[in-house]
């Protein structure tokens, strides 16, 4: 039986690792693993281009950008609501002022749940480098000092000099887009 070819593209080391031990239990599946975001999208696609993929799993405008760029089928590795109040939780104890940025995947699921929930935390959508960056200057010069997000976010926030933490997805929506690769 031939097996799957399946590139999964993750924004973070966890995320790889995570991919790379559910691919390992399935017979079926030879993964390659690219970490990356969409600011590496050239870089990325370069990948693509250059092996014979049945098909790509990756999380959030990384996902959305491959899909623009290639025919290859993409699964997205979904962010859950449950991801987003782990991190939410943990950003509780910080006493300063902070916010949500990420593309749209990330923000509409946080915006409901802060609504739901009662939380009252600033949730901006930002996709693509310059969007995020300029999101996230302008929140340093308005007095946030620490920024919930995407990997993309994250980078940023640190290279403003901002805390921030990582939403990271579960082993649960990893293992779940997979099944969705093996389906299609």
């Amino acid at each position: 039986m031939r097996k799957i070819r399946i590139l999964a593209v993750a924004p973070y080391t966890g995320m790889q690792e995570t991919a790379e031990l559910i691919a390992s239990k399935k017979g079926n599946i030879e993964l390659n693993t690219f970490q990356g975001n969409i600011v590496e999208i050239d870089h990325i696609m370069n990948e693509i281009e250059q092996n014979n993929y049945d098909i790509i799993v990756s999380r959030g405008g990384t996902a959305r950008a491959i899909v623009k760029r290639t025919t290859i089928p993409t699964v997205e590795i979904s962010i859950s609501v449950y991801d987003i109040l782990r991190v939410i939780k943990t950003a509780g104890t910080f006493t300063g002022k902070y916010a949500i940025v990420g593309a749209a995947n990330i923000t509409d699921t946080a915006k409901h749940l802060c609504d739901f929930l009662q939380y009252d935390i600033d949730v901006f959508q930002a996709t693509g480098k310059k969007a995020v960056y300029t999101c996230i200057n302008r929140l340093k010069s308005e007095g946030y000092l620490m920024i919930i997000g995407d990997a993309l976010a994250n980078m940023a926030a640190k290279e403003f000099s901002l805390n921030s933490l990582l939403i990271t997805s579960g082993y649960e929506g990893v293992e779940e887009a997979f099944e969705q690769a093996i389906a299609i």
